[in-house]
C-alpha cells in the first residue's frame, strides 16, 4: 500500500512539473517594472541624443528626465509605441543640449501607476575633438585646472608647485571627446626626485577622487629615477598597472622630457624622448579628456614645468 501511494505521489509531482514548464515565464516570475537606461552614456558629441532603455512588457508609457546637476533640463513622456522591439525602447527629443555633463533616468507606467525611477546614468555632451598645439608662452588659455594646486604662466612655460600629498592636474578644455590621437608633451620636474609622478592623462573622465586623483582613464607617468609606468584608474579610484614600472636610459633625470601617446582603438603605444618604450592593449576606456598630472610627495619643495603640448586627431 505504501509503495502504491509513493507511486501516485511521484506521478502527481511529474504532472505538476510538466504543467509549470509549459507556463509563460511571466506567470512564474515577477516582471521587472523598472527599466534600465542603456544610452546615452559616457562622452557623446550629439546635442540631440536618442535615449534607449530596456522595455517593460506591461508598460503603456514611459517618462524620462534629464538633469544638469540638480537642475531639471527637461521631462518627456513616451508611449509604448516608441518600443522598437521586444527588448528596448527609444526616444529622441528635439531639444538641443549645450555642451555640459548630464544625468538621465526613466520610469514606466503600468496599469495606470507610475513605477520607481531607474538608477541615473551620466553622459557628457562634448564638442568634437580637434587637433591642437600650445607653446604656453605667457598663456594657459585652452586649459583648465582639475583639482590640486593652481598653474602659473611664465615667458616660456606653465608650471605648478603642486599640493602636499596630492595630485594637481590640468586638461585641454576644447573637447571631452578625444578618442584616437597622437599626443605629446614636453615637461620637466624640478626639486624632488623619485616617487613624485609626472604624467600624461588621456581618455579621462570627470571624477575627482581622494587626493585629487583624476578618474577614470589612463596615465603614462615617468619618474626621475629613470623609470616609467602605464596605469589605468577606475571610476572608484582602483589602479591597475597595465605596463609595469620599468627602467629606461631614455629619461633625462632632472631635465626636459617629451612623453608621447599614440592611441588608436584599444592599442596604445608610448614614447619617451622619441624612443618607443611600451605598447598596451586595453579597451576599458575609448574616449575622454586629455591632460597633464603631477603628484607631490609630502611637503617637499618641487615644481613641474610644461614647455608645450600638442595633439593630432587620428581617424
Amino acid at each position: 500500500m505504501k509503495i502504491m501511494k509513493s507511486h501516485r505521489l511521484l506521478a502527481v509531482l511529474v504532472i505538476l512539473t510538466l504543467l509549470i514548464s509549459t507556463l509563460p515565464i511571466s506567470s512564474v516570475s515577477a516582471e521587472t517594472l523598472v527599466p534600465t537606461p542603456k544610452k546615452p552614456s559616457g562622452v557623446i558629441t550629439d546635442t540631440t541624443p536618442t535615449y534607449i532603455w530596456s522595455r517593460v512588457t506591461s508598460a503603456t508609457k514611459y517618462m524620462l528626465e534629464v538633469y544638469r546637476g540638480t537642475t531639471l533640463v527637461y521631462s518627456k513622456s513616451a508611449s509604448k509605441l516608441y518600443c522598437v522591439d521586444k527588448l528596448t525602447c527609444q526616444y529622441t527629443p528635439a531639444d538641443v543640449l549645450p555642451y555640459r555633463i548630464y544625468t538621465w533616468r526613466v520610469r514606466a507606467n503600468v496599469a495606470g501607476v507610475w513605477q520607481p525611477w531607474s538608477k541615473p546614468m551620466e553622459f557628457i555632451v562634448s564638442k568634437p575633438a580637434v587637433s591642437f598645439s600650445y607653446a604656453f608662452t605667457d598663456s594657459i588659455a585652452g586649459w583648465s585646472r582639475f583639482g590640486g594646486a593652481p598653474w602659473y604662466t611664465s615667458t616660456s612655460n606653465i608650471y605648478t608647485v603642486g599640493t602636499d600629498s596630492a595630485w594637481s592636474s590640468i586638461y585641454n578644455n576644447s573637447s571631452s571627446a578625444f578618442k584616437n590621437f597622437d599626443y605629446w608633451v614636453r615637461m620637466k620636474r624640478e626639486g624632488t626626485y623619485g616617487y613624485p609622478a609626472n604624467c600624461l592623462a588621456f581618455r579621462m573622465g570627470t571624477r575627482l577622487l581622494t587626493a585629487n586623483n583624476w578618474a577614470p582613464g589612463y596615465k603614462f607617468c615617468y619618474y626621475d629615477d629613470s623609470t616609467f609606468v602605464v596605469l589605468k584608474v577606475s571610476s572608484t579610484g582602483r589602479t591597475t598597472i597595465l605596463h609595469p614600472y620599468e627602467g629606461t636610459l631614455h629619461i633625462n633625470n632632472g631635465g626636459w622630457n617629451v612623453l608621447r601617446v599614440y592611441a588608436i582603438g584599444n592599442r596604445m603605444n608610448f614614447y619617451i624622448n622619441t624612443h618607443w618604450v611600451a605598447e598596451v592593449i586595453d579597451s576599458s576606456y575609448t574616449i575622454g579628456r586629455v591632460g597633464i598630472m603631477m603628484y607631490k610627495y609630502g611637503s617637499h619643495v618641487t615644481k613641474l614645468k610644461v614647455d608645450y603640448a600638442r595633439l593630432n586627431v587620428l581617424p
